[in-house]
């Protein structure tokens, strides 16, 4: 008989205890979805969600329309226009004229995604100094005195076909014993430091554009003579 009281009193307090923890967790729900920023999504929400979806649906089911040849000529022309050009381009093609204009716009970011366009890489070009100024005497060694100049070359008819020149490196070198130059610059001209009279520099440009992709070339250039004797000291 005691042993029945005692599991019947546990009993009746656990009957107790149920509603008011049910309670307790419904309130603290309650105050997790008050205190949360992400609530749950109004109907407004869901609408909008579900018509985003089927736009994008709808914008892939036409492009998929497409031969896989005509998508890839397609994506390259693309990537090439502004936005008006690229909504032309669009509208000319009969599978996608019938999108809604925006449609039209999902489909467009699509594209950039599904197909993307490689990265052409610029192309360098150097123009070469037509003059120097002489700056003075430098001492390659103990009585080795040779003439040092500024001669200012350019990469400014560098060219990017998808974007832009965004650096220029230069590197300039002569014979053994001879100091080097090396420079980076965002400008397309630059004065470089060269020793000697009448002495033959190869001088490198490469050129780095803003997806990455990297060009180089090389020309050879020549110092001005200097007639006049070089001192013994300098």
């Amino acid at each position: 008989m005691e042993r029945y009281l005692s599991r019947l009193s546990a009993l009746l307090l656990a009957g107790a205890l149920v509603p008011t923890l049910c309670a307790a967790q419904s309130d603290a729900n309650a105050s997790f979805s008050n205190a949360s920023p992400y609530g749950r999504a109004t109907a407004g929400q869901d609408e909008a969600a579900r018509q985003a979806d089927q736009m994008r649906l709808n914008a892939l089911a036409a492009w998929d329309q497409l031969p896989a040849a005509q998508k890839a000529r397609l994506a390259s022309q693309l990537a090439t226009l502004d936005a008006a050009q690229r909504l032309e381009l669009i509208n000319s093609l009969p599978a996608l004229k019938s999108l809604s204009d925006a449609e039209k716009q999902v489909l467009l970011a699509e594209i950039a995604v599904i197909s993307p366009v490689p990265n052409s890489p610029p192309v360098a070009v150097i123009t070469t100094a037509t003059s120097a100024t002489f700056v003075g005497w430098t001492a390659l060694s103990p009585g080795n005195c040779q003439p040092a100049w500024d001669a200012t070359f350019s990469g400014a008819q560098s060219t990017d076909p998808d974007g832009q020149v965004v650096s220029y490196h230069w590197n300039w070198a002569t014979g053994p014993g001879f100091p080097t130059g090396e420079a980076t610059s965002t400008d397309p001209s630059q004065v470089l430091r060269v020793i000697g009279s009448h002495f033959l520099y190869t001088v490198t440009l490469t050129v780095t554009d803003n997806s990455g992709a990297t060009n180089a070339t090389t020309v050879n250039y020549t110092t001005p003579r200097r007639e006049e004797q070089p001192p013994t000291t300098c």
